[in-house]
This record gives C-alpha cells, sequence and structure tokens, in this order.
C-alpha cells in the first residue's frame, strides 16, 4: 500500500485524525490518555503497528483538525501519552506558543541581519533587504503587541486584586 498523504490503512476508511478526533470527544477533559491507549485506537482496523513515536507524530499531525472539532488540545505527558485539554488550559498554551513565534521571529531578523552582502548580487541584495524590513516590523509590532498584553493582564489582575479586598472588607 502507498504512504501517499490521503491514503488510509483502515478498513472503516477513517483516517488518524478522525480516529484521534473520536477518541478524544469519549473522554473527559483533564483525562490523560496513554501512549497504549491512543495506539490500541489507532491500531482497530488496520495492519500498522503503532509505537508511541508513531502516535506522537499521529497526535501532532491531528492537532489542527482536534482543536477545530473539540475545543480541545493533547497536552504531552512525558513517558505516558496525553493529557485532554481544559478551557482554562488554553490561554497558558497560547502564551507558550506566542513566546516560541517572538523566538522564532527575532532568529529570523538575526538570520537576516548578519549576512555576508558580498555573495549576493545587487538584485538579491534589494530582495534579502525588503525582508529584512518587512520581517523586522513583524517583530517589532509583536514586541510590542506582547509588552502592552502584558501591561494589560498586570492592570486587570491588579484590579481583580483590589476588588477581593474590597469584597473581604465588607463581609
Amino acid at each position: 500500500m502507498s504512504a501517499g498523504r490521503f491514503v488510509t490503512s483502515r478498513a472503516d476508511g477513517r483516517t488518524d485524525a478522525e480516529v484521534i478526533v473520536a477518541l478524544v470527544q469519549g473522554v473527559a477533559p483533564g483525562t490523560v490518555v496513554t501512549y497504549r491507549e491512543m495506539a490500541e485506537a489507532l491500531s482497530m482496523g488496520s495492519n500498522r503497528r503503532w509505537d508511541d513515536r508513531a502516535v506522537q507524530s499521529s497526535a501532532r499531525s491531528s492537532a489542527r483538525r482536534l482543536l477545530r472539532e473539540t475545543a480541545r488540545v493533547l497536552i504531552p505527558v512525558r513517558g505516558a501519552g496525553y493529557r485532554i485539554s481544559q478551557g482554562f488550559d488554553h490561554h497558558g498554551l497560547a502564551l507558550r506558543r506566542e513566546s516560541k513565534a517572538n523566538n522564532q521571529l527575532r532568529m529570523a531578523v538575526d538570520v537576516l541581519r548578519h549576512v555576508d552582502y558580498g555573495e549576493m548580487t545587487a538584485e538579491q541584495r534589494s530582495v534579502h533587504e525588503a525582508h529584512l524590513t518587512i520581517t523586522g516590523a513583524l517583530f517589532h509590532q509583536m514586541c510590542s503587541v506582547t509588552s502592552r498584553q502584558k501591561r494589560q493582564d498586570a492592570a486587570i489582575q491588579s484590579l481583580i486584586a483590589r476588588v477581593d479586598k474590597l469584597e473581604r472588607s465588607d463581609e
């Protein structure tokens, strides 16, 4: 059988993502689903053997679909499997992804800034400088938004603390 992207390996024709979505829909948020449980679900109706790496690969490739269809994220639990996200997990998950994105943008700007222009043609330099300008501006905007968001979060936390203090003093 071909290893092509759209070739299914299950008798019922379901994709790995469909199996994972169905599995997650049947599990309470906060529950840890082990690699073994996921491998068993993925193996049903399939000739393929699923080890931890294969399960991890399928989990990663189904992440966007899982999020859109179930509003859940698989949170890795080292050596065990995945915990099914709960609503309150998503803020922290988004912050970590935002931080990674900012680091990647910072590296992209550094790569674009530190280059030997002598190894480029005039046209390549022009394209490179335009890319640097655009990427640098994007990075600057992301830093500004992140800074503003942190200030707003701090102000909100301060207001919450003040309201809590006022409510306690009224009791």
